[in-house]
């Protein structure tokens, strides 16, 4: 084959192979949409308060607070805002006559919600015993938590204020009427499905209208009393959630040194021994002398001397429903079980300590949680006692709590330092 031979076979070679290229050149177009995205709603409650009190209202004035017509401060008026610390009421010099009103605003941002309001944590104390309170209570003496009167003589109104002037108009929703303060730990459902199924709509003002007054006729027996409580708000979103319930209201009441629950079903606890028995026990049941539920060699453990604080010492205890068993770990060392049976609906917990007699002396239980709800801390001082009754937590289907302890003991004495937590009513 010579040169023009191989030259006009690669020629053809060339022509064939554009001819079939030629043949996938199908008709094409291209369209593209970027920066496809999902963005997270957001849903955030905003609160703002304007108080009055006998007669005068908490004003701004400039970029402080005074109550008007007079130079005096006040802090329990503010623009819309989260909170943080504010106050609703911070008053510290009551008297019989005197009354308040708060008109509460809240306002959604941005998606409809459903809303509810929560009173929890009350708790009174009597401070003392002046002179002329001593004449009308024979008890003023005791200056203990749960011994004062004035929540029993402070009175409160509470209404949907839906053109927020702070007055109880007719066509409004009266949710408390004259009621004393005590009365009002719970939740109430402000917006929900069980009130007709109409959400707080978005981006707007709705208002809450809270009255209070202390009864001229009240007299002496206050003197000296307080009372103090926690008031929030819960909003979640109304969009896909027409089954919506307030969460339930863990209610906690500090009781002071009062003896257990009147129908205690079971309890577990850690302590001192008892006089004589000078090592340190844990134990679940129904009663935790019997024996099998009460570990009286936990000294063989790690407990043989328990940590001094601020060393804290963790403790679990799960109850479960379905088997009537309660197990009870202290510091991942000790662990008591027993079957405690069923709990009665009518249940509620007692979280007690105690304290050694020492001047420093100590005993506290911190970092509580309940199925995750968060609990104050409970804490004594020197030889005393003191009991908190919690409410509002569906025991019945069974739990887990958890926690820490914390002793300062300069010595032991009897079954002290030591903490029970009781389940009954």
């Amino acid at each position: 084959m010579n040169k023009k031979i191989l030259i006009s076979l690669s020629v053809i070679g060339a022509i064939a192979a554009i001819a079939i290229g030629g043949t996938i050149a199908y008709f094409s177009d291209t369209e593209t949409s970027t920066g496809n995205t999902f963005t997270a709603g957001s849903l955030d409650l905003k609160v703002d308060n304007t108080c009055h009190y006998n007669g005068k209202v908490c004003e701004k004035v400039s970029n402080d607070y005074f109550w008007s017509g007079t130079s005096e401060p006040c802090s329990c008026t503010w623009e819309e805002t989260d909170l943080t610390n504010q106050l609703f009421f911070n008053f510290t010099d009551v008297k019989p006559g005197d009354t308040g009103e708060d008109t509460i605003s809240l306002k959604s941002l941005n998606n409809d919600a459903w809303l509810c309001a929560y009173v929890k944590n009350l708790a009174n104390k009597e401070n003392g015993c002046t002179e002329p309170e001593g004449k009308t209570d024979p008890n003023c003496g005791n200056p203990g938590v749960g011994e004062g009167e004035l929540q029993n003589n402070i009175f409160m109104t509470i209404w949907r204020d839906t053109n927020c002037d702070n007055i109880p108009d007719q066509t409004e929703d009266i949710l408390v009427s004259n009621v004393p303060i005590d009365s009002n730990n719970g939740v109430w459902p402000l917006y929900a499905p069980i009130l007709g199924g109409v959400p707080l709509p978005g981006n707007t003002k709705v208002c809450l209208g809270v009255k209070w007054d202390v009864p001229p006729q009240t007299g002496n027996i206050i003197q000296g009393d307080n009372v103090t409580g926690d008031i929030s708000f819960y909003a979640e979103q109304a969009r896909n959630n027409q089954n919506f319930v307030c969460p339930p209201n863990i209610v906690v009441k500090e009781l002071g040194n009062v003896s257990n629950p009147s129908t205690k079903q079971w309890t577990a606890e850690a302590r001192h021994g008892k006089p004589g028995n000078q090592d340190w026990e844990v134990g679940v049941g129904t009663n935790t002398q019997q024996a099998g539920q009460f570990d009286n060699n936990i000294g063989e453990t790690d407990f043989n001397n328990w940590p001094q604080g601020p060393t804290a010492v963790p403790f679990t205890l799960t109850y479960n429903s379905g088997t009537g068993m309660a197990d009870f770990t202290v510091d991942g060392v000790e662990k008591q079980s027993w079957n405690v049976g069923v709990i009665s609906a009518s249940s509620k917990m007692y979280i007690r300590v105690a304290a050694s007699s020492g001047a420093n002396d100590s005993s506290t239980l911190k970092d509580l949680v309940v199925d995750g709800n968060a609990l104050p801390d409970v804490t004594v001082g020197f030889g005393g006692a003191n009991v908190v009754e919690v409410s509002g937590l569906t025991l019945t289907d069974g739990f887990t709590m958890t926690g820490n302890s914390v002793f300062y003991y300069s010595g032991t004495s009897g079954s002290r330092p030591a903490y029970q937590i009781h389940i009954g009513y």
